[in-house]
């Protein structure tokens, strides 16, 4: 599934970067690392345990 995160260094993210995941890697791992790069401390999140490498 495409997915589009707009942001920048402000935000903590790495610009123009394309990242690839293999298939079954959950959507929820995404949702995780946003919570975590907003500053948010969270264990886990539905299916994820972790956050998904690449993010920043």
């Amino acid at each position: 599934m495409p997915i589009v995160i707009a942001g920048g260094s402000k935000a903590g993210l790495n610009n123009g970067s394309h990242e690839v995941y293999e298939q079954g890697t959950p959507l929820c791992a995404l949702w995780l690392g946003m919570l975590e790069k907003a500053g948010v401390k969270v264990k886990d999140l539905g299916d994820a345990n972790g956050v998904l490498k690449g993010l920043g």
